[in-house]
């Protein structure tokens, strides 16, 4: 749904209700934030029925034209090109896996231990595997970042622009999650 949202306000220049004007709708096309949320859209839908008809793997593989999508519509993947897309497909294909397992893990904890099991095993293995996402999100973020803060200001970039002021947010959210991790 927020695929669907943004593409109306792609559509409707800022306003969510003028972009469901079927005549708007064609503008999608005009722009690189159109034809992604376009491609967003479409992949979300194919991977929805993907699931439904029982095939993961082509869900899996549509669903992953939405990092890559984002990617072109990202700061990093506008300033530097290719470079920057693949940094945000990949920062945001392990988010995705990160916190999808740990979902994951908390359903299947909950039913292991209503039954009597422990879900031990199971967190171990996604300890292990969490470690490695976190480490490729703090590295392809922080690469990300790079190629958006001006090295020879960065007190000023990360303070006085809304980039900055969000990244220090996200890094704020990165600190809770490597305090809850390793209490």
């Amino acid at each position: 749904m927020s695929a669907v949202g943004l593409a109306a306000l792609v559509a409707g220049a800022g306003s969510g209700v003028s972009g469901l004007d079927p005549d708007r709708v064609g503008g999608l096309v005009d722009s690189t934030p159109g034809l992604v949320s376009i491609v967003e859209v479409a992949a979300l839908a194919v991977g929805l029925g993907a699931v439904a008809a029982g095939r993961q793997r082509l869900a899996a593989v549509a669903l992953l034209a939405v990092p890559v999508a984002e990617g072109f519509r990202a700061h990093p993947g506008i300033e530097s090109g290719v470079w920057g897309v693949i940094l945000i497909a990949v920062h945001l294909t392990a988010v995705a896996l990160w916190v999808g397992a740990l979902v994951h893990v908390v359903r299947a904890s909950i039913a292991l231990r209503r039954s009597g099991e422990t879900a031990t095993p199971v967190v171990r293995a996604y300890a292990r595997m969490a470690i490695a996402l976190f480490l490729l999100v703090f590295l392809t973020g922080s690469l990300a970042a790079l190629t958006i803060i001006p090295l020879d200001d960065v007190t000023r970039a990360l303070f006085d622009t809304s980039y900055g002021r969000w990244l220090l947010v996200k890094l704020g959210f990165v600190g809770v999650a490597v305090a809850l991790a390793t209490w």
